[in-house]
């Protein structure tokens, strides 16, 4: 399965009104995020951007899908929130207004790399210069280093440090757990 050949919306969650699909993404959070990030998560719904996958396109996905997910999509006829990113943008340390942090992101489809999909479709739209996690996460380290190789070319910890430092960046990272993950 490819993403560049199905049509899927991209939108706000405050733009999606289907309350079944809107509940699925809370509980989807919830069981993701176990402690005080989940309520932050929710109670900035506006500021979610999703990959929504309207009903009639879910079977399409039906070889990557959780099957008692995708028997409970079809048998109820509701799109589905296959991701979503939480962009936050900095304050003052960005006077061109082309930086912007991933605050929490999460998919639910494995392998079809749709966080990085949101990304590069939410940077190409609004000509983001620079979108970076604001925190590095040891579930998600390995995820990243990928990510700053592919977007920017980094390789090694010195590196990263580099473009933080360059680019004026406000980030809070563990450097060891890049350096433990960049070295296996």
């Amino acid at each position: 399965m490819d993403l560049k050949n199905v049509k899927v919306k991209y939108c706000y969650m405050k733009n999606i009104k289907d309350e079944i699909v809107v509940s699925m993404l809370k509980s989807q959070i919830r069981n993701t995020w176990k402690d005080y990030s989940s309520n932050l998560i929710i109670n900035n719904l506006d500021n979610l951007y999703v990959l929504y996958i309207k009903n009639d396109l879910i079977k399409q996905f039906k070889e990557n899908m959780n099957e008692e997910i995708y028997n409970y999509l079809i048998k109820s006829n509701v799109g589905y929130v296959a991701g979503y990113v939480l962009f936050y943008k900095p304050k003052k340390e960005d006077t061109s207004n082309k930086i912007r942090y991933i605050h929490f992101c999460d998919s639910f489809i494995p392998k079809l790399n749709i966080i990085n999909y949101i990304i590069n479709y939410y940077s190409n739209r609004y000509k983001m210069k620079i979108i970076v996690p604001y925190e590095s996460i040891d579930d998600a380290i390995q995820y990243w280093i990928k990510y700053f190789s592919r977007n920017y070319g980094i390789n090694d910890v010195e590196e990263l440090k580099e473009f933080i430092n360059l680019n004026k960046l406000k980030v809070n990272y563990d450097y060891n757990l890049f350096e433990k993950y960049i070295l296996l």
